[in-house]
């Protein structure tokens, strides 16, 4: 259970904090007060140590044009209200894994053109 005063340490780095109960999976949603970043958490899952592996893999395997591309899409979405999948939007996740099929059907499609 997250506790308002397990937060104590990291209170000064967070501008606002919210639940978000009514999610289908509780969401606990942070900004930062530097960067003003959002950060969500999600509360009650499973597998998350094996998807944050899978994230991290594919992060790695498209480098930091993979990366720039995820955060332009971010970007995009922010702009027009359509970053928050509580409400119906696309999040990191969703994100990431759009992008990476972006590229790797683009690679395959580069690969065919230059095979024939």
């Amino acid at each position: 259970m997250l506790t308002k005063s397990g937060l104590v340490h990291i209170k000064d780095s967070v501008a606002e904090i919210e639940v978000i109960s009514g999610a289908k999976v509780p969401i606990c949603k942070f900004r930062d007060a530097f960067a003003q970043i959002s950060i969500d958490i999600t509360m009650d899952t499973h597998g998350g140590q094996e998807t944050g592996n899978a994230i991290n893999n594919l992060l790695r395997r498209y480098g930091e044009g993979g990366k720039a591309l995820i955060m332009l899409v971010k970007q995009f979405l922010l702009i027009r209200n359509l970053n928050e999948t509580f409400q119906g939007g696309l999040g990191s996740f969703s994100v990431t894994c759009m992008v990476c099929f972006f590229l790797e059907v683009i690679l395959y499609l580069l690969a065919l053109h230059v095979n024939r």
